[in-house]
């Protein structure tokens, strides 16, 4: 009996006839065996498909790339035109008003009138109002027969000699003459002279 081997080999779906298998026996040899081949059916046609499967799970978003490259710069836009310059302001006049004697005399510094003139009939007490910075007030105080009292705002600041602890005596008809100028709006922020006629 010839070995498997010497047969050509025939490759089929479904083979007519029948298939030899060689056995090998314990003395070397080999026992031929005929065996009948299966028989497959035709193919059956393809089933219906199935329902869609749900869907998986969602996937983590992914790390942030690189930044990109920096832009160019704009074009600068162009500079507009500038205003027309308004009119000068007219200039402050110094201006005289006569104050009226009073015991209490209170300096309006922003009054229309930045110099004022006082005829005294008996002591006097000046205080302040509307205070700021670089408003000034010059005061001419005329005597009479006696001597008066003249007393100051007491956080005013004088400079010079004559006013100590904010008064001092007007001789009997003598003139004098005395300037405050505040840098702010409080009495602390005024500094005065004072002069009398010699």
């Amino acid at each position: 009996m010839a070995k498997i081997s010497s047969y050509p080999e025939e490759i089929g779906a479904a083979p007519d006839g029948w298939l030899l298998m060689a056995v090998l026996q314990p003395d070397g040899t080999y026992h031929t065996k005929k065996i009948e081949p299966d028989r497959i059916g035709a193919q059956g046609p393809v089933g219906p498909q199935g329902p869609q499967g749900t869907n998986g799970i969602i996937g983590v978003d992914g790390a942030d790339g690189a930044p990109g490259p920096q832009g160019i710069q704009g074009v600068q836009g162009v500079q507009g035109i500038q205003g027309a310059t308004g009119p000068q302001g007219a200039t402050q006049a110094d201006s005289h008003s006569v104050v009226g004697y009073n015991a209490n005399i209170t300096l309006d510094f922003n009054h229309a009138s930045n110099f004022h003139t006082i005829t005294l009939t008996g002591a006097v007490t000046f205080a302040s109002s509307n205070l700021a910075a670089m408003r000034e007030k010059i005061v001419r105080v005329i005597g009479d027969g006696s001597n008066r009292v003249l007393t100051f705002p007491a956080t005013w600041k004088f400079v010079g000699i004559g006013v100590v602890a904010g008064a001092v005596t007007l001789a009997a008809n003598k003139v004098a003459i005395f300037s405050a100028k505040s840098f702010g709006t409080d009495d602390a922020d005024v500094v005065a002279a004072y002069a009398v006629q010699s």
